[in-house]
């Protein structure tokens, strides 16, 4: 599969303290046969 995708760090000096993953679950659905 090949979604679009997009992470976001926090930084706390040089330290990553938290990072989210977001991504397009429509286009997952879509290529899985799921989608509308």
């Amino acid at each position: 599969f090949a979604l679009s995708m997009v992470t976001i760090g926090h930084w706390k000096g040089s330290t990553m303290d938290h990072e989210w993953l977001f991504w397009d679950n429509q286009d997952f659905m879509n290529q899985i046969g799921l989608g509308k």
